[in-house]
């Protein structure tokens, strides 16, 4: 004991430590945010308060036939239950088809058996944050209106997208349906039509009922402007080059994929960085363990909610998670390359993005970064020779503390754009609309009578004056598109795709072809198709071929609205916490893409070497529209969403440079072609 050292605390210590805080509380407090002025919708929910057009309803009580909400008492109680986050309230909301509870999914053989599935995080936006912008202090603008020519552009995007899913990359400039989907995006009235005419026509159009107009103005918003101006790719268009493509710096450049989703870097002690073998084996370093980059492979050309019974199921709440296929291994001693892929169709990104750690992908990339020795940014401590530093960075300024901030970040912008998703917008998901469309385009004989249809309609044609705002939609969307949906769909139905779990398509409820309850007869009439004449075929083809958007995800989308998307809001935050980090102008030594058949890398010459910042935001831009792919979110969602999880980033990055002793900076690029410079230089 006589040896020991009693070194007492540094009680000012206690005193600078509670000023910094303090000063930081106050920074934050009076920061400027997108938010401060508070939060636009696009008035959907007010246009239309009984059909609730445009609005997120996925699993409440829904009409079988039409998948218009039964009851808007029940909307009500959700947006109670999410402004005041009452856990109690919560469970006495009405979750799946029948109000009463009695709930039983009967309407397709992929939900047989299935339980309700509940909502995701619903008051999340309301919990509060100690470091960074407060959850309700961002904001994002009004997403596209129900029946705006923005949102015919959209529609038809997912569609398309729908469509290209098994196509390969890097066949985009050959295949045939990419050719036509180039080629009917970048001919939409969106993109070719002047939009302030277009706005003056939908302005003069018959009101859809006498208690609310739609609020167009003669001239887009500048966030409308903005969308546009990115789809227009600076007068590039779309082509097969661009299209589904990012809006970001470096999108339009190499390969669709981010190095940073394929390349691997499996080396201990030091990283051959010249040696392009070294990067073909998609194996990324992490520790002394491993983290492939390939994925499950996912069926091919196996969609889901195709029929209506599937996508009544699963608007009501059906909790069919995990009933998607995947190829199985074909014998005992099978290789991995059977069941498994680098990512090389926009099917295995939307298999990436179903089950991903929100983080994973920065993460991974932030191991390759530093594996390959990436330049740090010119501002960050500790960057010279250890003769010249004397310590390298670690703790601070190295890799546990880039990890960690992007683990950090992520619940931060989580919470911001939950508040964005319930709380503001509640924007529907692709797949919903998609329903109304075929609502439209296979009329319903005798549609259920709901609130919505006595109400915002008139006298026996109530239901479709209802669905006036879609069929003004449908005027967006070509008639080509839906009708190779349609063959899609028949194709999907008609087959034994599910035969391998013995859930057989065509025994699915059909409103068209049945009446709601009868369920046997409808059976009946759709096993009596083989038997038919073509002509007859080709009617029933008609019905049994629907409009639905084919998805990706057996389940369709999450149990939350679609605006701003989680993934792209977490890419956001997370890409420009790597920007922040590391020197956007480094460049990558080689350009890989995968095989003709996905199993392999292939190393490939740029006209261009690729830049770390560019890759960076094609990282961002892929795992984002990766989920377009999947058929659960908008395009806007991706282009508004991933600004939010910027400003929420540079906000936390901000507030941090107050707790340093070094001297830093960093130069951060934004998504918008700016920069910013975070320091706590003086």
């Amino acid at each position: 004991m006589q040896f020991f050292t009693h070194i007492p605390f540094d009680w000012p210590r206690r005193n600078r430590a509670f000023d910094i805080r303090l000063t930081t509380s106050v920074q934050s407090r009076d920061a400027i945010y997108t938010g401060d002025d508070g939060h636009v919708t696009n008035g959907d929910e007010t246009r239309f308060p009984l059909s609730l057009l445009g609005s997120f309803t996925k699993g409440l009580p829904h009409a079988l036939d039409t998948s218009l909400l039964l009851n808007r008492s029940s909307f009500d109680a959700f947006v109670r239950a999410i402004d005041t986050g009452d856990v109690d309230f919560i469970k006495t909301l009405p979750l799946g088809p029948d109000p009463t509870g009695a709930n039983n999914f009967f309407s397709s053989a992929m939900a047989s058996g299935a339980n309700t599935r509940g909502w995701e995080s619903m008051a999340a936006g309301l919990a509060f944050t100690l470091e960074g912008p407060d959850a309700q202090r961002v904001t994002m603008p009004p997403a596209p209106q129900i029946d705006s020519v923005e949102l015919g552009y959209e529609m038809s995007e997912a569609y398309w997208m729908a469509l290209c899913r098994d196509v390969a990359f890097n066949d985009f400039g050959s295949a045939d349906i990419v050719k036509a989907a180039a080629e009917s995006l970048g001919n939409h009235p969106w993109l070719t039509v002047d939009q302030s005419l277009q706005q003056q026509e939908q302005q003069q159009q018959v009101c859809y009922n006498n208690n609310n107009n739609n609020n167009n103005s003669n001239l887009l918003t500048p966030a409308e402007t903005r969308r546009r101006e990115f789809e227009l790719r600076n007068g590039m268009g779309i082509t097969t080059d661009t299209v589904f493509r990012g809006v970001l710096q470096g999108d339009d450049i190499g390969p669709y994929l981010s190095q940073f989703l394929i390349i691997g870097c499996d080396t201990l002690g030091g990283f051959p960085r010249t040696d392009p073998a070294a990067y073909i084996t998609g194996l990324i370093r992490y520790g002394s363990n491993r983290i492939d980059q390939r994925v499950r492979k996912a069926t091919p050309s196996r969609d889901y909610m195709t029929t209506w019974g599937a996508y009544i199921d699963v608007t009501n709440g059906a909790d069919v998670r995990g009933r998607e296929s995947y190829v199985a291994p074909t014998g005992p001693n099978f290789n991995d390359e059977e069941t498994h892929t680098f990512i090389h169709t926009p099917r295995d990104l939307a298999t990436y993005v179903h089950y991903d750690a929100l983080y994973q992908a920065y993460f991974n990339a932030c191991l390759l970064l530093l594996a390959i020795g990436a330049d740090f940014d010119d501002g960050i401590p500790f960057t010279k020779s250890d003769v010249v530093d004397k310590q390298t960075g670690f703790v601070l300024w190295g890799e546990p503390h880039i990890l960690s901030l992007l683990v950090e970040v992520v619940q931060k912008s989580l919470k911001a754009v939950r508040f964005q998703k319930f709380n503001v917008h509640r924007r529907t998901r692709p797949e919903t609309v998609a329903g109304w469309v075929d609502c439209v385009k296979r009329p319903r004989p005798t549609p259920v009578s709901v609130a919505a249809a006595t109400s915002e309609g008139a006298g026996q044609n109530g239901f479709e004056k209802v669905l006036k705002p879609i069929e003004a939609l449908c005027r967006y969307v070509d008639d080509d598109l839906l009708n190779r949906v349609r063959e899609h769909n028949f194709i999907q139905n008609d087959t034994q795709l599910d035969g391998d779990n013995n859930l057989p398509r065509r025994n699915d409820f059909d409103p068209v072809l049945s009446s709601t309850t009868d369920h046997c007869k409808s059976n009946q009439k759709q096993q009596q198709y083989s038997q038919q004449t073509a002509e007859q075929q080709e009617q029933e083809q008609k019905a049994i071929g629907t409009f639905l958007l084919p998805m990706a995800f057996a389940e369709g989308s999450p149990m939350h609205a679609s605006y701003g998307a989680g993934h792209a809001t977490v890419a956001g935050a997370c890409t420009t916490i790597l920007k922040a980090f590391f020197n956007t102008n480094d460049t990558l030594p080689f350009t890989f893409k995968t095989s003709a058949n996905g199993t392999r890398l292939e190393q490939v010459k740029c006209e261009q070497k690729l830049r770390v910042g560019d890759e960076l935001n094609k990282l961002c831009s892929n795992v984002s529209i990766g989920r377009d792919w999947a058929g659960v979110h908008w395009r806007s969602d991706y282009t508004e969403s991933i600004k939010l999880g910027e400003e929420v980033a540079l906000g936390l990055l901000r507030e941090q440079a107050n707790i340093y002793v070094e001297q830093f900076s960093m130069t951060v690029p934004l998504f918008d072609g700016g920069v910013e410079v975070i320091s706590n230089r003086k």
